[in-house]
C-alpha cells in the first residue's frame, strides 16, 4: 500500500510539473484540509464486516476506479503529441494498472477468507457498478478541445466510452469470480501499450 501512495505522490508531482510548463506559473496542490481531519470512526455493526468492506472498496475504487484511470491515461498517452506528456501518462497508466491488479488480487483472496459476507458484498458491489458515472470534465472557456486532447485530456465522449468498457470488463471479471467452480484468480485487465 505504501508503494501505491508513493505512486500517487509521483503522479501529482509530474502533473503539476506539466501544468507549470504551459503558463510558466508555479501550480501546486496547496493545502489539503481533509488531511488534517481526524480519521474516520470504525464502522458500526450495520455497515458489514471488514472483509465485506474490503471487497466493496476493492471492486469499486480499485478494480473499477484504478482500472479506469489506467485506461484513460493509456489512451491519453497514445493521443498526446508531446513526448513528456506521453511519457508521464504512460507511467501513470502502468502504475494505475498495477493498482487495479492489486485490487483484483484482493477480490481473489477476500471471498475465500471472508466467506459468505464477502461474497455477498461482491454481489452488492457488482450491483453498485450501475450507479457509477463517468467523471465530468470541467468547462475550460477559450481552450480548444483539440489542444486539450493533444496535451493529454480526452474529450468527454471518449471518457464515457472508456467508462462503459471498464464497467463491462469489471462486471464480467468479478461476475466470473462468483460462478461455482471458477478459480478466484481472474485474468488480468488489458494494459495500455
Amino acid at each position: 500500500m505504501a508503494r501505491r501512495a508513493l505512486d500517487e505522490v509521483r503522479h501529482s508531482r509530474r502533473c503539476f510539473a506539466l501544468a507549470r510548463a504551459y503558463p510558466g506559473l508555479p501550480w501546486s496542490a496547496g493545502a489539503i484540509p481533509e488531511l488534517a481531519q481526524e480519521r474516520p470512526q470504525q464502522p458500526g455493526p450495520d455497515e458489514g464486516d471488514a472483509w465485506a468492506r474490503l471487497v466493496r472498496g476493492s471492486l469499486l475504487e480499485g478494480c473499477l476506479g484504478e482500472g479506469l484511470a489506467a485506461s484513460v491515461a493509456g489512451e491519453a498517452s497514445r493521443r498526446a503529441s508531446g513526448p513528456v506528456v506521453r511519457e508521464t501518462l504512460a507511467v501513470i497508466s502502468e502504475d494505475e494498472g498495477r493498482h487495479a491488479e492489486l485490487a483484483w488480487d484482493i477480490i481473489a483472496f477476500a471471498p475465500e477468507r471472508g466467506g459468505g459476507k464477502a461474497r455477498q458484498a461482491l454481489r452488492q458491489a457488482l450491483d453498485a457498478l450501475e450507479t457509477r458515472r463517468t467523471p465530468a470534465l470541467p468547462n475550460i472557456p477559450g481552450v480548444d478541445e483539440s489542444f486539450l486532447e493533444t496535451n493529454g485530456v480526452l474529450p468527454q465522449p471518449e471518457l464515457g466510452r472508456l467508462m462503459d468498457e471498464c464497467v463491462q470488463r469489471t462486471r464480467e471479471r468479478a461476475g466470473a469470480c462468483l460462478e461455482p467452480g471458477r478459480t478466484w484468480w481472474p485474468v488480468p485487465i488489458a494494459r495500455a501499450s
